[in-house]
């Protein structure tokens, strides 16, 4: 399930260094934002690569209606 979150994840975080990259030097133009096509890739080298296995439990408590 961990990754589905990879490729968006990255995405984001991709586009938000190329705004910051974009800002910081405009000679380069927009083409900083070419490295958001990084996030499929990232999704390939995780599901080729990733031989741990994960377990998730989740763990219901007392809920917190206080905080409403």
């Amino acid at each position: 399930m961990q990754g589905v979150r990879v490729p968006p994840s990255l995405t984001s975080g991709m586009a938000s260094v190329a705004l910051v990259m974009s800002l910081l030097v405009p000679q380069i133009g927009n083409w900083w934002y070419s490295l958001t096509l990084l996030a499929p890739g990232a999704w390939v080298y995780y599901f080729r690569e990733g031989t741990r296995q994960e377990e998730v439990r989740r763990r219901r408590g007392p809920s917190c209606s206080h905080f409403l």
